[in-house]
């Protein structure tokens, strides 16, 4: 008789519980999974494009090529004026690296499904997004010119050591998405304890 009196606080199965079944994933479903992939990655490649041009235009804005005033030997510029060459290479590597940090936390919160496949996005949104920046920069930059005596230089880069900062801050900012997106789907995993337990009778 002792075994039909119900236990008052007994433990309920919870609700969520893994079971022995294991999931099962067809062909179709592989298949699928390759194309979502390779869509991602693509999406990374048009967003790179976007990107270089808004870096292009934030480049040019920024920079400011040197003005090296003409001599009988030639136009050779100074110690100022590399100074000024050397911030307009610096000032494309903050572009990157600013740019990158943002499209990265954005590729990288869209595409943590994926798993390894989003880093590769970013380092092609990463790799597109700096030789666009450099194309549309040089393209919106007007062409060396004489004014008023002096010659203005085109807008360049001293290294192309520099076109790392925007995959170096896309991986940055891919690794806090997935970071932050992995820490809110733990917490979501967390049972309240009311549930586990039945309410006594």
């Amino acid at each position: 008789m002792a075994d039909d009196v119900p236990h008052r606080h007994a433990l309920a199965p919870y609700p969520h519980a893994a079971t022995d079944a294991q999931p099962t994933f067809t062909r179709e479903d592989e298949d699928g999974r390759v194309v979502d992939r390779l869509a991602f990655v693509g999406w990374c490649a048009l967003a790179g494009i976007l990107a270089g041009l808004l870096g292009g235009l934030l480049w040019v804005y920024l920079a400011e090529p040197p003005i090296v005033p003409p001599s009988a030997e030639g136009s050779f510029p100074g110690e100022r004026e590399l100074d000024q060459q050397t911030e307009v290479t610096m000032w494309f590597l903050a572009v990157g690296v600013v740019g990158g940090l943002i499209a990265g936390l954005l590729a990288g919160w869209r595409g943590h499904r994926h798993g390894w496949v989003s880093v590769i996005g970013v380092l092609v949104l990463g790799a597109v997004a700096a030789a666009a920046t450099y194309r549309s920069g040089v393209l919106f930059h007007p062409d060396p010119e004489v004014l008023g005596g002096l010659v203005t230089s085109g807008i360049v880069i001293d290294s192309w050591v520099v076109a790392l900062g925007w995959p170096i801050g896309g991986l940055i900012g891919a690794l806090g998405a997935i970071f932050g997106w992995r820490k809110e789907q733990k917490s979501l995993r967390v049972a309240p304890e009311s549930s586990s337990v039945l309410p006594g009778r």
